[in-house]
C-alpha cells in the first residue's frame, strides 16, 4: 500500500450499529473530487459550499440520510488524526485564528457550520498526502482504500460511491479541460453525465464570478437586482 495513502485506513471514526461512522470518509472522498475537479490547487482547503454540498451528496449515497450529515463534526474532529508521518493532528489542520489555536484543546466540538465557520473556514491536508494526491491514478487509489476500508457493510453503499467517483471524475476532467466539452457524438451514458455536470458546474462558477465582480462595481447592486429591497 502507498506509504502515503496509507494513513487513510487509519481515521479514528465512531462505530453506531455495529459500522464505522460515514462522516469522516464521505469528507475525504469530497476532497478527492475537489482535487481531481481542480478546485482544489494546494493543500489549503477550502470549507466552502461546493465542498459542504458534494459532502452531503456522499453523505447521502453512503448512509441514505442528507439531514444527518452534520459536516462541521468531521470538519473539526478529522483534526485529531495522523497524517503520512504519523504525528497526532498532522491529517488534517484547521487555521485557526491564534487566539483560538492557544485553547484548540479547550474547545467543544460546534453545534452547526456556522458555529465551525466563526473557528475557521480553512484547513490543510498534510502535505505528502496532498502532493500524492496530484496524480489521478493515485488520487482513485485513495477512493479505493476509503471506500473498502470504511464501508464494507454494504456492498450497495459501496458500488454507489465508486459510481459518484467515477462520474465525478469524469466531469472533473471536462472542468480542467472545458474545450473536451465540444467532443465527438456517441458519448456512454456516463461521458454524458459528466459533461452535463461538468457544463453545469461551469456555468455556476461563471454567474458567481460575474455576481462577486457586479457587487464590487456597482454598490447598488443587491438593490436593484432584489426588488423586496426597495
Amino acid at each position: 500500500m502507498d506509504k502515503a495513502l496509507a494513513c487513510l485506513t487509519r481515521l479514528r471514526v465512531g462505530h453506531s450499529k455495529g459500522r464505522p461512522a460515514p462522516n469522516k470518509p464521505c469528507l475525504l472522498l469530497a476532497i478527492l473530487c475537489e482535487i481531481q475537479a481542480g478546485h482544489i490547487t494546494s493543500p489549503r482547503v477550502a470549507i466552502d459550499d461546493r465542498l459542504i454540498a458534494r459532502y452531503h451528496d456522499l453523505y447521502e449515497l453512503a448512509a441514505g440520510a442528507r439531514r444527518e450529515a452534520r459536516p462541521w463534526l468531521p470538519l473539526w474532529f478529522l483534526a485529531s488524526d495522523r497524517g503520512p508521518d504519523g504525528e497526532a493532528g498532522s491529517l488534517w489542520q484547521p487555521a485557526l485564528a491564534p487566539a483560538l489555536a492557544e485553547v484548540a484543546d479547550q474547545l467543544g466540538a460546534p453545534g452547526s457550520l456556522d458555529q465551525l465557520l466563526k473557528r475557521f473556514d480553512t484547513a490543510s491536508l498534510h502535505p505528502a498526502l496532498y502532493a500524492r494526491l496530484g496524480s489521478e491514478e493515485a488520487t482513485r487509489e485513495a477512493g479505493a482504500l476509503l471506500i473498502a476500508r470504511y464501508f464494507a457493510w454494504s456492498p450497495n453503499a459501496q458500488a454507489r460511491l465508486h459510481d459518484y467517483l467515477e462520474d465525478a471524475f469524469a466531469s472533473g476532467a471536462y472542468e480542467k479541460a472545458p474545450e473536451r466539452l465540444k467532443g465527438p457524438e456517441g458519448d456512454s451514458l456516463r461521458q454524458a453525465r459528466a459533461r452535463s455536470a461538468a457544463f453545469r458546474s461551469l456555468v455556476l462558477e461563471a454567474y458567481d464570478y460575474r455576481c462577486q465582480a457586479t457587487s464590487e462595481t456597482d454598490p447598488l447592486a443587491t438593490v436593484k437586482s432584489d426588488p423586496l429591497t426597495l
